[in-house]
């Protein structure tokens, strides 16, 4: 044996542990730089949409209030989590926050595993150091959002299944198969993976062991799943009458996608057009929110066998959209965080059609699937091409492939390791060749035409968010000076004047209310709403004859 070989072999574990703990300090203090930066963002004391419901949700379950039916309209998972913070460290953003930068470092020493475990010492550094300073997953990881722990999921279940074997303990199968559960509750979109990781692990295990390990091998996968999904489908069954471990936000979000003005459903954003939308299964006279998921999935179904073409189409728009270098905004536009912290203004941005980092990644990432494809293993590649289309088949934002970077980020290693090795061996027409087709990937996916979720007035919504939700607080000066700003920065925002007038009317000042109602009804003339709150301000003040017009 050779003897320079088993020393460095006995060195391996100690050269991970060191590794990873560099790796976890620099990915949390990264985390913790962005955190102190964002403290003076207009969001991060007070937050919006998705993160306001879930923190109002586990604020009441830390404080011991029973659980309702409105804990079902997203994924559950992280409610529960966010509620047990609460419960530890008191009702504190902050706390919150942090926890999650906790989080996002340890995925970041899990991709180093998986890459070292692919590759070598140095695939793995560099795999964890493009997850450590990854600017979106940063950004949406120190937000009260459940994307942190979908990029946890996706770098653990990775991990471990790329390291079951046939003949893996059976301790070890039930984990996989709890933690695939895990995921599930925190993004359904894992399913297909899950689904189809176990399937092969289950068939790989019967082609070298046979038939009876391989179906114990899948029974035990099957039973740690279904530890975790069978409690939680009978917590939904006990408060809602429905057992599913899907939420009932699901059938809109289906249908957002996938309908034929799809591109406009996408751009729909929270207030009088939200409203609208669920207005429609309510005139059918469906009160339950199952009942109007199922109505949207019904449409959605309609829609695809009346108009295949159409929906086939639409796939692959939105496959063009999934690839797109640019984080195509959600919730709210990641860029306009740069403006509070320089950090993530370095890690994050875009530059005409180009945006960073995605747009370097996804390039670096094709070359190691390329050129190291096999190395990559059958766990990785599943997941790279189910997580994919389980976003596509939906509908896609910035928040809902960001699961994939762990992925790619081991690709891009791969790929970059590839290029440099083949300079260093002065191979420089592949070197150079790698390069040069990573650099027109990095142009194609980079087209300067602008999707319509990325011309909305974010910027003016998060000051509507903001007051609205302030206002809901009793905190009306502030309420109205972040309605006033919203309807400044983006005077077609009826939301906002709309607002702004209910604001105005609650406190007495009937006039000016009326003026904002005035506004609101000039940008939508026909909806009911806007028409009703003008005219009851009008009849309110003695002005019948304008209130009935």
């Amino acid at each position: 044996m050779n003897p320079t070989t088993t020393a460095c072999d006995s060195r391996a574990p100690e050269d991970a542990r060191f590794d990873a703990a560099v790796l976890f300090t620099l990915a949390f203090f990264a985390r913790l730089l962005v955190i102190l930066q964002l403290r003076s963002d207009v969001l991060f004391s007070t937050p919006i949409v998705d993160a306001a419901a879930y923190a109002d949700q586990a604020r009441a379950l830390a404080a011991g209030a029973p659980v309702t039916e409105a804990l079902f309209w997203q994924p559950i998972f992280y409610p529960l989590y966010l509620s047990l913070v609460f419960r530890l460290a008191g009702p504190s953003l902050l706390a919150a926050r942090l926890a999650q930068a906790l989080l996002g470092s340890a995925s970041c020493v899990l991709v180093y595993l998986l890459a070292r475990r692919l590759g070598r010492r140095r695939t793995g550094l560099l795999a964890g150091l493009l997850l450590a300073f990854y600017g979106p997953v940063i950004a949406l990881e120190t937000d009260l959002l459940s994307e942190g722990w979908a990029v946890f999921w996706a770098a653990l279940l990775l991990w471990l299944f790329t390291g079951a074997e046939p003949g893996t303990r059976p301790a070890r199968l039930g984990l996989l198969g709890a933690c695939g559960g895990l995921a599930i509750l925190t993004r359904p979109t894992f399913i297909p993976f899950v689904g189809g990781a176990a399937f092969w692990l289950t068939w790989k295990t019967i082609r070298a062991r046979g038939w009876k390990p391989g179906l114990d091998a899948a029974t035990i996968l099957a039973a740690g799943l279904l530890l975790v999904l069978l409690p939680a489908a009978a917590l939904c069954r006990e408060r809602t009458g429905r057992f599913t471990v899907l939420p009932s936000s699901s059938g809109v979000n289906l249908f957002l996608g996938n309908n034929p003005h799809w591109i406009e459903t996408v751009s729909i954003r929270p207030g009088v057009e939200w409203t609208e939308l669920f207005r429609e299964p309510q005139r059918a006279g469906l009160s339950d929110p199952w009942d109007q998921s199922d109505y949207f999935r019904q449409k959605v179904a309609d829609y695809v066998r009346a108009r295949p073409d159409a929906f086939g189409l639409g796939l692959l728009q939105k496959t063009a959209r999934f690839f797109c270098s640019r984080e195509i905004p959600r919730n709210h536009d990641l860029y306009l965080l740069r403006d509070a912290s320089p950090w993530l203004g370095v890690l994050m941005w875009k530059f005409g059609g180009l945006g960073f980092p995605f747009g370097v990644l996804f390039p670096l990432a094709l070359i190691g699937l390329a050129t190291q494809g096999r190395r990559l293993g059958a766990p990785a590649l599943l997941f790279l091409g189910l997580y994919s289309i389980s976003v596509i088949l939906v509908f896609v934002s910035d928040r809902y492939r960001l699961p994939l970077v762990p992925a790619l980020a081991v690709a891009a290693a791969l790929g970059l390791h590839w290029c440099w090795t083949s300079l260093a061996s002065r191979r420089w027409g592949r070197g150079f060749a790698g390069l040069a087709a990573a650099a027109a990937v990095a142009a194609l996916i980079s087209v300067p035409r602008h999707y319509p979720e990325e011309r909305l007035a974010f910027d003016a919504e998060r000051h509507w968010a903001v007051g609205k939700r302030l206002a809901s607080g009793g905190e009306a000066a502030n309420a109205e000076a972040h309605l006033r700003r919203a309807a400044e920065i983006n005077p077609a925002m009826l939301d906002a004047w709309n607002d702004l007038g209910v604001l105005l009317e609650k406190a007495g000042r009937g006039a000016e209310a009326i003026e904002s109602y005035r506004r609101a009804v000039a940008l939508a003339p026909l909806n009911a709403g806007l028409r009703y709150n003008l005219g009851a301000a009008l009849l309110e003040a003695g002005r019948s004859e304008e209130a009935t017009q």
